[in-house]
C-alpha cells in the first residue's frame, strides 16, 4: 500500500510538477528519499504543523528538525540541505551570465542568494564597465533584524577587484521590503564615497521573503 502511494505521488509530480500539491505532500515527497521504508505522510503533516509552513520546515536547523518525533539525523540533514542546494543551483545557473543589465535581472540573481537565510545580511555585486559580474558574495551578516553596511569593506573589495560599478543588497527576513531611514542614509554615504573614486553605485536592493525593492527606482539614490 505504501509503495503504491509513493509511486502515485511520484508519477503525479512527474506529470504535473508541484503546482497542485499541498505543502505536506511536497514535503512527503522529499522525505521519500530520506526515509525509504516508512509512510512519511504523518511525519510531513507533523512537520508542517510544528513549524507552520513548508518553507519554515526547510529553513529550520538540523537540531530543530530532530525535535519532531520521527525525524532522525539523516532525514533532518536531507531537508536542511534543500535550501543550500537551491542556492547552489541558482548561483551556478547565473555563474556564466556575463551581464546584469536590468533591475529585474539583478533582483532575480540576488534573491536567489538569500534562500534559506534567517538573519539580515549584505551582499555585494561588483561589475565591470560592460556590467559583467566580477565579484558576487556576502560581505556582512547581522542578527535577525539588524545588519550594518560597512563602506570600508565595500571599498576594499571594489578596489581589489577593479570594478567600475556595484550593486548592493540586503534582506529584511522578518519585515517588508521597505527602506528605513538608516538604510537610505547608509546608501547615500556609500554612493558619495564610491562616486569620489569614479565608481557608480547602480542600485541598492532591499529584499523580503517574497519581494524586493530597488532604491534607485524608488527615487532614494542621490543625483550625482
Amino acid at each position: 500500500m505504501a509503495e503504491g502511494h509513493r509511486d502515485r505521488l511520484k508519477r503525479r509530480f512527474l506529470n504535473e510538477g508541484l503546482r497542485n500539491f499541498e505543502d505536506y505532500q511536497a514535503l512527503e515527497l522529499l522525505l521519500f528519499y530520506a526515509i525509504p521504508r516508512k509512510d512519511t505522510s504523518p511525519l510531513a503533516r507533523d512537520l508542517i504543523k510544528h513549524f507552520g509552513s513548508f518553507s519554515a520546515v526547510l529553513n529550520a536547523s538540523v537540531d530543530e528538525l530532530k525535535k519532531v518525533p520521527g525525524m532522525g539525523d539523516a532525514a533532518a540533514t536531507f531537508l536542511h540541505l534543500i535550501p543550500a542546494v537551491t542556492n547552489y543551483y541558482q548561483t551556478d545557473q547565473y555563474r556564466y551570465r556575463k551581464q546584469i543589465t536590468s533591475t529585474r535581472e539583478a533582483g532575480e540573481y540576488l534573491r536567489s542568494q538569500f534562500v534559506g537565510r534567517s538573519n539580515e545580511a549584505t551582499y555585494l555585486l561588483c561589475l565591470d564597465n560592460a556590467r559583467r559580474i566580477l565579484y558576487s558574495n556576502f560581505i556582512q551578516e547581522g542578527d535577525v533584524d539588524h545588519t550594518l553596511l560597512s563602506v570600508r569593506t565595500v571599498i576594499e573589495i571594489v578596489l581589489r577587484i577593479g570594478a567600475t560599478s556595484v550593486i548592493i543588497a540586503h534582506n529584511h527576513p522578518k519585515d517588508f521590503a521597505r527602506p528605513s531611514q538608516s538604510d537610505i542614509s547608509a546608501t547615500h554615504h556609500l554612493q558619495v564615497t564610491l562616486n569620489a573614486l569614479g565608481i557608480e553605485l547602480i542600485d541598492h536592493l532591499l529584499l523580503s521573503e517574497d519581494d524586493y525593492v530597488s532604491l534607485r527606482e524608488s527615487g532614494y539614490l542621490l543625483t550625482i
